[in-house]
């Protein structure tokens, strides 16, 4: 078996000194007899007998974008398939420079969901309900995420529930609450805005990176479970493959999945609808952190190498 297993690790590593990057699954894949095969990018195949050998590289690094303070994405109208609701549930990645100060990542237009850097560096979301009170106002314990670092944010709220709302900062809880009412979130509003506070001009304009911006507007997740964290962030490695849709954490599409290639980031990759681009977007100098990772089926269970 380990014979077989170095042969095809041997292979494999020099497919992939001679690919380009991954960043999702591709089609490639090297079969031999016996079921065991290389699929550099992500096998999402459950490790049976029927596939015992095959070798996968779990490896993910998302594209990172740049805000320059003069670009924004903007969605007009309801996104498709969204509905007020008291759960919200979000991940992404951010690095902003020492500079940054008060800048958005995401809101909608009139402030009824806000997902923003603090002048302290903290991150701060809130949100109101349809008479434009806040009912939600959260924010992480701890500050200075304007440290020119990549960091990683991750939340979900069930407004009904004091004990099921949760705020994660690079895997750690980080929760500071000031409002939290039993009451239903506005989440259909007239404009869905990335990089700005307002939909026709810059204000509050983010000068910083995002990477993998994932919203789903009625979902509540317990983020206690550290099973559930694991799937948008690894406290190992960073970077979790949240496949190219969006769908990998919880089978189904969220509402806002901005994600992939630098020129096509801004289509929404979720189930809402498209933004509009005004300005423009570029790579970022540095893409958050990951770790690749080579890991072969033992007939039972996916094995990371050397295991």
């Amino acid at each position: 078996m380990l014979d077989k297993l170095s042969a095809a690790l041997v292979l494999f590593l020099l497919a992939a000194a001679f690919s380009p990057p991954i960043y999702a699954q591709t089609s490639f894949s090297a079969s031999g007899a016996g079921g065991g095969s290389i699929i550099p990018g992500y096998d999402s195949r459950v490790c049976t007998g029927a596939i015992e050998g095959a070798i996968r590289y779990r490896g993910y690094t998302p594209n990172a974008i740049n805000f320059n303070g003069t670009a924004r994405l903007v969605n007009t109208g309801i996104l498709t398939g969204v509905s007020d609701s008291k759960n919200f549930t979000g991940s992404a990645w951010f690095r902003n420079p020492a500079t940054a100060s008060s800048e958005i990542l995401f809101i909608t237009q009139g402030s009824t969901v806000e997902l923003y850097l603090a002048s302290s560096g903290a991150i701060v979301i809130s949100g109101k309900n349809t008479s434009g009170t806040y009912i939600l106002s959260v924010q992480s314990t701890t500050s200075g995420y304007n440290d020119g670092n990549w960091h990683h944010v991750m939340w979900s709220f069930d407004m009904s529930n004091v004990a099921r709302r949760h705020l994660y900062i690079d895997g750690i809880s980080s929760l500071t609450v000031n409002t939290y009412t039993n009451a239903i979130i506005d989440f259909t509003d007239l404009s869905y805005i990335v990089g700005s506070s307002d939909p026709s001009s810059q204000s509050l304009a983010l000068t910083g990176d995002i990477a993998d911006l994932w919203i789903n507007f009625g979902t509540y997740i317990d983020l206690s479970s550290a099973s559930n964290r694991n799937l948008f962030y690894n406290s190992t490695y960073g970077a979790v493959n949240l496949g190219t849709n969006g769908s990998l954490p919880l089978g189904s599409t969220p509402s806002i999945f901005l994600s992939g290639d630098t020129a096509t980031w801004l289509t929404n990759k979720g189930s809402g609808g498209g933004f509009t681009l005004t300005g423009t977007l570029t790579d970022s100098s540095l893409d958050p952190p990951s770790e690749p990772v080579i890991q072969y089926c033992n007939g039972t269970a996916w094995t990371n190498w050397g295991n």
